[in-house]
């Protein structure tokens, strides 16, 4: 008598691959198994990040094996066979189903990348929109993206959006907490990372979010420029937001040009901002970004505060500029772009290897497969921003009973600075010449190696438009005459952004100099040295000096020293 599960041609204890599941519970239960789960899922390898094996499902019905799609809601409602095994217990199968089926979700909740979420190597299926699971398509190798279609097109709405816009959300939400501004302006060039802030911060206003106002800078340096900021305007006003595009014109074409664009490009936002009664701007840095950063200072050989990572926000004429986008990489957020179906311009400058940003790119490319990725040298760069805050934080400390100011010069005590460590030292003098002379930058790292040797010995040295000198206890920080010979402004503004002047009358404000002392014989009653005496300012008209008012000769007049010490204790914290 033929063997029960044997077939003709086969050896009777031989059997057939769709004869194992019947080897112990006989003929009928392969007819009781849900029909989604007549395929074999196979051993699940972290490294591929997904299933790898056969079929976990038959063509156009939704896999119940894997009952949990990622947004974590039921793929499919469960047939009358898994009920039955459910009261039984779940039978073996059953019970490897479900363990695949909360290990797959997991690993795609920790994925970094919003790429790559499952993979089922010889079988990769698309996620089907109207649908809660997987459906079959056929065999290949392609690795199945976080969102629903693929990766392309607009079919992603709901869970579509999935990870990338929920951890986007929580970074706006964490950014702008606890009290969100009322009114945002937008920063978007029309390139990926400013596209993806502007959709994701237009999901936020409409979720009660601050009203947007958006802005593109045409810096004119390609044809293409005016091109690519009439799409962004045509972009917001498909989502019904307003937008005005600011041009530069660069007056100086010589020097670094990317830093010049980019010094402008913050100096027009701002006026816009103030002009729109804006006092917050986003922009569309991130993680990306922060790494390509790390690169370049690193190779200039930056110390802790170029390392460390950028400021998620800083204020600069006026205005409040953010980065909420600096917890995500470049490649996520494209991503969520192609989910929506939104294009992008990429700037050619970014693939022109004369540039330092792009070879900083290109380098990160390469140290990638070290581990060196954009993830690790942002990590890297936050711990150092944290040892950055705290050094800061201990210079502050210092700098208030160390510190003085005497007719808009900075005072030192010398005993003092001379018992503090050198990086504490450094930054108390770096914060005085950015105080003084209001740089965005601190000077390069040899030129303040020598200014703090100059300090430490008491030697005379020029630096960055300011003049150090010293007596026998104090060191004086004060303003470099030729920085200033030429600035002069009514009497109503602002001399050398520092100094107002009070009185009656027409005058304008400028530096005393040479002509100037001649005027005004009593001036070392004033104890100023002579080159602070020099770059003092005085009141004018007509080409002769009217008042002195710093020198003992006010004639009416009176000056303000607008930042004075305490602000020079903020630029302690804040830079």
């Amino acid at each position: 008598m033929r063997h029960r599960h044997a077939r003709a041609g086969q050896h009777p204890r031989r059997l057939g691959p769709a004869d194992r599941g019947r080897r112990h519970h006989g003929p009928r239960s392969r007819a009781r198994r849900p029909a989604a789960c007549r395929g074999r899922a196979r051993r699940f390898r972290p490294r591929h990040a997904g299933l790898r094996g056969g079929r976990s499902c038959g063509r156009g019905r939704t896999a119940r094996g894997l009952s949990c799609r990622l947004s974590g809601q039921p793929a499919g409602r469960s047939g009358g066979a898994s009920a039955r095994a459910r009261a039984r217990g779940g039978r073996p199968a059953e019970r490897r189903r479900a363990r695949l089926a909360r290990h797959v979700q997991r690993r795609a909740r920790r994925a970094r990348s919003p790429r790559g979420a499952l993979q089922s190597g010889p079988c990769a299926r698309r996620a089907w929109p109207d649908r809660g699971g997987l459906r079959h398509a056929r065999p290949g190798r392609a690795a199945l993206s976080r969102f629903r279609d693929g990766g392309r097109g607009a079919g992603g709405n709901g869970p579509a959006r999935l990870f990338v816009s929920e951890a986007a959300r929580a970074a706006l939400a964490a950014h702008f907490a606890p009290a969100p501004p009322a009114r945002l302006g937008v920063a978007v060039s029309g390139g990926s990372d400013s596209l993806a802030l502007l959709h994701l911060l237009h999901d936020w206003r409409d979720a009660g979010g601050p009203s947007l106002r958006v802005a593109t800078v045409d810096h004119g340096l390609r044809p293409e420029a005016a091109t690519e900021a009439s799409e962004v305007a045509r972009i917001c006003a498909g989502l019904g937001l307003p937008h005005e595009t600011l041009h530069w014109h660069d007056e100086v074409p010589h020097g670094n040009l990317p830093d010049r664009a980019r010094r402008a490009r913050y100096r027009l936002l701002a006026g816009w901002a103030r002009a729109q009664g804006l006092s917050d701007v986003a922009i569309g840095h991130t993680r990306d970004d922060l790494a390509e950063t790390f690169l370049m200072r690193l190779a200039r050989g930056s110390g802790i505060d170029g390392l460390a990572a950028m400021r998620a926000r800083w204020q600069a004429e006026g205005v409040t500029f953010h980065r909420p986008l600096l917890v995500l990489g470049r490649a996520e957020l494209r991503d969520l772009l192609r989910a929506r179906g939104v294009r992008w311009t990429d700037d050619p400058s970014n693939a022109d290897p004369r540039y330092e940003r792009t070879q900083a790119r290109a380098a990160l490319a390469a140290l990638a497969p070290l581990g060196l990725d954009a993830a690790t040298l942002a990590a890297t760069a936050e711990r150092l921003a944290e040892a950055r805050a705290a050094l800061a934080h201990h210079a502050w400390e210092r700098a208030r009973t160390l510190a003085t100011v005497e007719a808009g010069d900075l005072m030192l005590a010398r005993a003092g600075l001379d018992a503090l460590p050198d990086e504490t030292a450094r930054r108390l003098l770096v914060a005085g010449l950015r105080w003084l002379t209001g740089a965005p930058y601190p000077p390069r790292g040899m030129a303040m190696s020598d200014f703090l040797r100059a300090a430490r010995d008491g030697r005379r040295m020029t630096l960055q438009g300011s003049v150090l000198s010293a007596d026998a206890t104090h060191l004086r920080l004060g303003r470099e005459y030729r920085a200033v010979a030429r600035c002069r402004t009514p009497a109503d503004g602002l001399w050398d952004g520092r100094w107002r002047a009070h009185g009656e009358g027409r005058a304008e404000i400028a530096a005393l100099g040479p002509e100037g002392l001649a005027a005004c014989p009593d001036w070392r009653a004033g104890g100023l040295p002579h080159a602070s005496a020099l770059a003092a300012p005085g009141l004018w008209r007509d080409g002769r000096l009217i008042a002195a008012p710093l020198h003992g000769w006010p004639n009416g007049w009176r000056l303000e020293l607008v930042r004075a010490l305490p602000a020079w204790l903020d630029t302690l914290i804040s830079h």
